[in-house]
């Protein structure tokens, strides 16, 4: 694999939009280096053409088979500066990658299960500290128990 010379490519996972596209071009400008966005999407994903046409590369693949995905991030790995998720339907992904690119500071996936689940979120807090704990109920089965439940 040839060895590319900078980390250019800021890589969004799951999905990408414009404005995070004229982010990444605000954000080279700012740091007088050029950053280009790259996007990791489902095989299913619909991303427009006119957004295609403005990145590094689009990876479509099956987003839970992490040998896929390491197999079609490989050719672009020692480019890659920053990985970003915006979005919490693609954080299970974004966990994951953290493997792929061990240079790069990013949350563990453990981290990002307690973010981003609310329950896990909750307990968290609770071990932290009870006083900043919100209160909340797990609803299962919404009836008329369930609501007497939530309001006291």
């Amino acid at each position: 694999m040839l060895r590319h010379e900078e980390k250019d490519i800021i890589l969004f996972v799951g999905k990408l939009e414009m404005a995070h596209v004229e982010d990444v071009a605000r954000f080279s400008k700012e740091y007088g280096k050029k950053y280009l966005p790259a996007l990791i999407t489902s095989l299913g994903a619909k991303v427009e053409e006119t957004l295609e046409q403005q990145l590094a590369f689009l990876v479509r693949c099956d987003t839970k088979d992490m040998k896929a995905v390491e197999k079609r991030l490989r050719p672009y790995a020692d480019r890659i500066a920053a990985i970003i998720s915006r979005y919490e339907f693609s954080m299970p992904l974004y966990g994951r990658l953290a493997d792929l690119f061990p240079y790069l500071r990013l949350p563990t996936a453990r981290s990002l299960a307690v973010a981003s689940n609310k329950i896990n979120m909750r307990r968290a807090f609770r071990r932290y500290d009870k006083k900043i704990t919100p209160r909340f109920v797990v609803v299962k089965n919404y009836g008329q128990a369930a609501v007497k439940k939530i309001i006291e």
